[in-house]
């Protein structure tokens, strides 16, 4: 279960190959590409025609900050067809928030990155099993069709957003909440409605580096939290949310008696295993609600957990804020250590967003959601 997260992201790519559930596509909405000499067959085939315009990947968020949070950052894609000034891309929002934005230009995402899936998408093709393809559109060889009908790269900026929190002017008048992000680039404007990122000066968390959870020589958190995890739709709405070394104890044994999610809309755990290597000795425990897990002394500790979301079913992308809670005995001691996790989803390619935003394919019930857990990350 350690390597999820990685085997998810490489997994997600080739998933991107795949198309499941048909789905019909009005002709008046087809937009076509076919002045290219090709067989046929070929000919018949749909790919999208591109015009101007700024994507952004940040949509569906529910992130919530407090001053205790290890970083008060969070990060926005930005795709243009055409390449773009830095220094003039003018990033705002509807808030009384005090925030730094910075603007970096990184690789163009090429066409190679175009899915056989969002091919499938285009023409209205699904496929019912992981691993098939359509007859009506080769596997082989899509990639130079695409490459024919002069599919562009898009330029890719990232934006990092610094909130601050601890500015002296906040009263309790004032509005903490961000829902629109808006983007100026010379004459042109663009407006996204992002769902909402706001501040909570009340809320508190157990949880910080080096925190002693029982006083001295007992046991210490290592690590503040998880930043931008990757979240992938599946038909069951399961995400990884595992934490390594999470925990070190020192000269006593520590007792998990329970382990949760908690956060936005319906996020739950739905299972998870812990593991520790003492001594040169390694252990692995799944939890059973309501049963105890002892760790012994000199223990580095994991928490290997999938979360369930059901949210993850029914939208494309997504921001989250949410802790993994884990209630705990040490010596006289009882308590509860959170770790907060930041969870972003990863898995649009421009092409992808302009699929949906603009060319309103619906990608996302096409094939997105359509492959399981288990078939994405094991």
């Amino acid at each position: 279960m350690r390597n999820r997260i990685k085997k998810g992201i490489i997994i997600v790519s080739v998933a991107s190959l795949l198309c499941a559930c048909a789905k019909n596509i009005d002709e008046s909405e087809k937009n076509t590409v076919s002045d290219v000499p090709t067989t046929e067959a070929e000919s018949a085939i749909i790919t999208p025609e591109y015009h101007q315009t700024i994507l952004t990947d940040l949509r569906n968020c529910d992130l919530v900050f407090t001053d205790e949070y290890f970083s008060q950052n969070f990060e926005v894609s930005l795709y243009s067809l055409e390449e773009l000034d830095v220094n003039q891309i003018e990033v705002s929002f509807d808030s009384d928030i005090k925030y730094e934005v910075t603007v970096f230009e990184q690789s163009p995402t090429e066409s190679k990155n175009f899915g056989y899936a969002l091919l499938c998408a285009y023409n209205g093709i699904g496929l019912s099993h992981f691993g098939d393809y359509s007859d009506k559109i080769p596997l082989d060889g899509f990639q130079e069709l695409l490459e024919a009908r002069n599919i562009p790269a898009f330029y890719h900026y990232d934006v990092n957003v610094h909130l601050n929190m601890l500015d002296e002017s906040y009263a309790d008048n004032l509005n903490y909440e961000i829902t629109t992000m808006d983007v100026k680039y010379k004459n042109e404007h663009y407006s996204f409605d992002i769902g909402s990122i706001r501040f909570d000066f009340n809320e508190r968390l157990h949880s910080h580096i080096g925190r002693l959870l029982a006083g001295e020589h007992s046991a210490f958190q290592k690590i503040g939290g998880l930043d931008y995890i990757p979240l992938t739709p599946t038909r069951e709405g399961y995400f990884d949310s595992s934490v390594e070394e999470c925990i070190v104890t020192d000269e006593e044994e520590l007792t998990i008696d329970k382990i949760s999610i908690s956060g936005p809309g319906s996020v739950k755990l739905k299972e998870a295993e812990v593991s520790w290597d003492s001594d040169g000795t390694s252990m692995n425990v799944k939890y059973q609600e309501g049963e105890s897990i002892v760790i012994p002394p000199h223990s580095t500790v994991s928490i290997h957990a999938i979360g369930e979301m059901e949210e993850l079913t029914k939208q494309i992308g997504g921001y989250y804020a949410f802790t993994l809670d884990v209630g705990y005995r040490c010596k006289d001691t009882s308590g509860e250590l959170n770790i907060l996790i930041i969870a972003k989803a990863y898995t649009l390619t421009p092409y992808e967003l302009y699929a949906y935003d603009v060319d309103h394919i619906d990608i996302l019930n096409m094939y997105l959601n359509k492959f399981g857990y288990k078939e994405q990350y094991e």
